[in-house]
């Protein structure tokens, strides 16, 4: 992913400061540490946005620098794929640029294979992890002196909220998507 991706403010949710959460963690339980990759020299490529959190020394989770989203954050990537008649949308059933798919024998005659071949967006790299994700991982380690009532007061959130489950394909199959995956993809690269 060349360069910055600019993501609109409208589309991070209500956001939390980097430095507001770690200090409040470190407040419950002086045993949670953050970034130890870079204390230990160790190199991983989305050091400049992310950091470890980390208890007694175990990781628990990833963590964004600076303005945390309250969600995790995708890119998008455009694929080509072909699809029968029956699964196209309308909008590519309009689509000028819905070609149709051909075979060639091997006296050079194209027959139509009854099947399109269209631009579809997916789901690519997770640009941002969001305070939700975090939260919940720190919260289910049960570390002592952090609570759900503590966090939800101290930031005015609810952490019972699950963000709106969706269908969204992994490897090619339609499934119901977790309840830790976003409702947000945004981003082209």
């Amino acid at each position: 992913m060349p360069g910055i991706v600019a993501i609109p403010r409208a589309y991070m949710g209500r956001t939390i400061m980097e430095g507001d959460l770690k200090s409040y963690l470190q407040e419950c339980n002086s045993q949670i540490h953050f970034d130890m990759g870079v204390c230990l020299d160790i190199w991983h490529p989305y050091q400049n946005k992310r950091q470890g959190v980390f208890f007694r020394g175990g990781h628990i989770c990833s963590m964004d620098r600076g303005m945390i989203s309250e969600n995790p954050i995708w890119s998008v990537k455009t694929e080509k794929v072909t699809l029968p008649a029956c699964e196209l949308t309308y909008a590519e059933m309009a689509d000028p640029m819905t070609m149709t798919e051909y075979v060639v024998d091997e006296n050079e005659v194209e027959t139509p294979t009854g099947n399109y071949v269209v631009d579809r967006q997916q789901r690519d790299k997770k640009l941002y992890v969001g305070w939700r994700h975090t939260l919940r991982r720190v919260l289910n380690k049960n570390i002592p002196g952090v609570t759900q009532e503590g966090l939800e007061q101290r930031f005015g959130i609810d952490l019972s909220y699950q963000p709106i489950e969706e269908l969204h394909s992994r490897g090619g199959e339609m499934q119901e998507a977790d309840a830790d995956k976003s409702r947000i993809v945004i981003a082209s690269s």
